[in-house]
């Protein structure tokens, strides 16, 4: 069962990562280089952020739910 559990995990964070991988950068603005009309943060991605919060989150409940069960 707890072997199950790790390829479960492992397979969920690459399925999460893959994404930040094969995404392609923005095209630079129209701005570039200059000091006025360019956005707050530079567009800067935040996919690849969410991915590990979404993936951290699930292997802390995973690991609740194990601990939940092996105390049963």
């Amino acid at each position: 069962m707890k072997l199950k559990i790790i390829i479960f995990l492992i397979t969920l964070m690459f399925c999460l990562s893959i994404d930040s991988v094969i995404a392609q950068p923005p095209p630079p603005s129209s701005g570039h280089g200059n000091t006025g009309d360019v956005p707050a943060g530079g567009g800067a991605p935040i996919a690849g952020g969410i991915g590990i919060l979404v993936s951290l989150g699930v292997a802390y409940g995973a690991r609740k739910w194990y601990l939940s069960k092996k105390e049963q």
